[in-house]
């Protein structure tokens, strides 16, 4: 069983950037310039992709997770749940998500030394 507490405080910031903000960043590098910047819903998979969404999850969370919960969790266990959950929900999960693909095109600036 895992306290409480820990799970109270647990916290996973996220912060998304809009097209914009991509592009701002870019110009500021000024080793480019963007020639294109579009973005690109995803279409919803035709299969359940829920296993693959699980093991991407846990490659990204699974050493914070860790840090946080240390030996308290069992990470397979977890996991596995996280994975059973998904697979039952994951067309409503998938339609209620906001992703969106960006597709740039940069150019590089000449006139700058490298």
């Amino acid at each position: 069983m895992v306290d409480e507490a820990k799970v109270d405080c647990f916290n996973l910031p996220m912060y998304t950037t809009s097209p914009h903000e991509v592009e701002a960043l870019i110009e500021r590098n000024v080793c480019f310039s963007v020639e294109r910047l579009e973005g690109m819903i995803p279409p919803l998979a035709a299969g359940n992709n829920s296993q693959i969404v699980c093991n991407t999850v846990r490659a990204t969370m699974e050493r914070i997770i860790k840090q946080h919960f240390g030996s308290e969790i069992d990470l397979d266990q977890l996991f596995d749940r996280f994975s059973n959950k998904l697979a039952d929900n994951y067309f409503s999960i998938v339609k209620s998500l906001k992703t969106m693909y960006l597709f740039v095109l940069l150019q590089r600036n000449a006139n700058i030394a490298y």
